[in-house]
């Protein structure tokens, strides 16, 4: 009996490693290099020190590049995980705004779990991107989104496809007792509807709800909202924005 139990157990250990060596991890890679020219004949610079002009033309040009790696870990057709990191994002020439060159942004730029239970959906989990309406909602340039991190469910039943997701988009906190200004977060609610009535033919229903605890500054959603005056004592400085909108591909 002792015999047979150590063979049962051996079968199964091979059977895992079996599996195991099933897995799959694969690379993938890109580098490019763009050259960027602007002249803008209406915006003129003054001479200053920094910026000598005299009411000549704004020129700008400079290069960028980038070599940019991908690895995916598949376990099987329900699970894998994403990583996802610029071994090179560089800019030369002119001095650059960090908006297009995107040389701000973490090492490591996109980094998530991603796993799916037949009949339930695909759950997203981690810091992955997302897009609505081909970049009407959220950027589908550089990092293409503004660094979501949270989770994302998603299904689809025949031509209808929903996804619902959740993100923390900035994480801040103010220390100090009775502090009522301790929670600075910006949190998102979201939500992505695509019918696909013929091949070929996308119709796309989105929105969302954006709760931003720091609506003065430094949120990073792409501006500064206010929504009462700074000189006011104990104001709140947070601010309620709901989107919606609609796509056709």
């Amino acid at each position: 009996m002792k015999k047979v139990l150590v063979a049962a157990v051996s079968i199964i250990f091979v059977a895992t490693a079996l599996s195991a060596f099933a897995a799959d991890t694969t690379f993938e890679g890109q580098y490019r290099v763009r050259a960027w020219s602007e002249y803008n004949f209406d915006k003129k610079l003054e001479d200053t020190t920094r910026l000598p002009g005299h009411e000549n033309a704004q020129y700008d040009g400079w290069f960028d590049q980038r070599f940019r790696l991908t690895i995916t870990h598949t376990r099987s057709e329900f699970l894998k995980a994403v990583i996802r990191f610029d071994l090179v994002e560089d800019t030369w020439g002119q001095q650059r705004n960090l908006f297009i060159n995107n040389s701000g942004t973490d090492f490591i730029n996109l980094a998530y779990i991603e796993f799916t239970l037949p009949s339930i959906g695909t759950f997203t989990v981690g810091k992955f991107n997302e897009t609505y309406g081909y970049g009407l909602v959220f950027s589908d340039e550089g990092d293409g989104t503004i660094g979501l991190t949270g989770a994302r469910w998603a299904n689809a039943w025949g031509p209808v496809a929903v996804s619902v997701m959740y993100a923390k988009m900035a994480d801040r906190v103010t220390t100090g007792t009775g502090n009522i200004w301790y929670n600075w977060d910006a949190n998102l609610w979201a939500m992505n509807v695509k019918i696909t009535p013929v091949e070929n033919h996308v119709i796309e229903l989105f929105g969302g709800y954006v709760r931003d605890n720091d609506a003065t500054a430094g949120s990073g959603l792409g501006g500064i909202i206010n929504n009462n005056y700074l000189n006011i004592f104990s104001a709140d400085y947070s601010a309620n924005v709901g989107f919606a909108g609609i796509a056709y591909t």
